[in-house]
């Protein structure tokens, strides 16, 4: 027997992708902290493919709201939301409720996304510092380049022999 669940909303599998795309922001940063860079690689992949999910199905949307003639603004997508309803006999008591949850969703996945970058920054300056350290240079002497990256300034040691 197979369960079927009928969404409420025409927004529900964007709303769907998007708590995925959450839940494996919220691992990578477990994986973040815990400097675990096999398992990284993995939730790279996963993370990717959760993004350009929800790319496609926004595109989707849009194109949709396009083609029946809506605008897109919160108008056009009350609109649109209204008619993709009544055609999935999905009952919608306030088109503007999935949009809110959608919204919310992508900023949530926007801040982890956010924090996410800072773990991965701060572990490549701590990389790039113990490089520094082991080829000889300072980690003070560490200077900016024009992309902002901080450029290794190993002093070369002369041998002069008399």
């Amino acid at each position: 027997m197979t369960l079927r669940i009928e969404p409420t909303s025409p927004l529900d599998p964007e709303i769907m992708a998007m708590r995925s795309l959450i839940a494996i922001l919220t691992l990578e940063q477990g994986v973040l902290a815990s400097s675990d860079p096999e398992t990284l690689g993995k939730i790279l992949q996963d993370k990717q493919k959760a993004i350009d999910l929800s790319n496609e199905l926004t595109k989707n949307r849009i194109k949709s709201m396009i083609e029946r003639g809506f605008t897109i603004d919160q108008i056009g997508l009350e609109g649109w939301i209204q008619e993709k309803s009544g055609e999935a006999k999905a009952h919608v008591n306030n088109p503007l409720l999935s949009w809110l949850e959608l919204k919310d969703l992508a900023e949530k996945a926007q801040e982890l996304n956010r924090i996410n970058g800072m773990l991965i920054n701060k572990r490549a300056l701590i990389v790039s510092d113990t490089l520094v350290g082991i080829r000889g240079g300072s980690v003070s002497d560490a200077t900016y380049g024009p992309n902002g990256k901080k450029l290794d300034s190993v002093q070369s040691r002369s041998l002069v022999v008399g």
